[in-house]
């Protein structure tokens, strides 16, 4: 975050006109509202942070297992039907490109279900909207800086 919140105490009723009031009060939304904007956008640099070597790295072998899985099934269908029958050689590649398949879309959803939304984004803005709410009540609530 680019800069400090800035405090202001209110002082006893009186002491400023009701305009200065509302003009601190809508700068102090004003910063705040920046300050939450810039935390989501941390939040989300971090998680693309995280997804794309993922996805490129999924990329990557899914390119290289498309040219091999027609090139080396076709080899090895040939090979097993040297010794039985061309036939069972394709159907025993076949099933075995399959349990890799299964093994491969198991790891890529293990590795989607790691991928968390932005908490700490979530909970300030419903803080910062209860706060909008009910500007007047007391709140202990203080939202970490960590």
């Amino acid at each position: 975050m680019s800069e400090a919140p800035r405090v202001t105490s209110v002082p006893a009723s009186g002491e400023q006109s009701l305009g200065a009031l509302v003009a601190n009060a809508s700068r102090d939304l004003s910063s705040l509202i920046k300050m939450e904007k810039e935390l989501a956008i941390a939040e989300l640099n971090q998680t693309v942070k995280r997804v794309v070597p993922a996805a490129a790295g999924l990329i990557v072998a899914a390119v290289a297992g498309i040219f091999f899985l027609f090139i080396g099934s076709m080899a090895l269908a040939y090979g097993i039907g040297d010794f039985l029958t061309v036939g069972w050689g394709f159907g025993i590649v076949t099933l075995v490109w399959l349990i890799i398949a299964a093994v491969g879309a198991l790891v890529g959803l293990r590795s989607i279900k790691k991928i968390t939304p932005p908490e700490r984004t979530i909970r300030t803005v419903k803080d910062t909207a209860d706060w909008a709410r009910h500007p007047t009540g007391t709140s202990t609530d203080v939202v970490a800086t960590s």
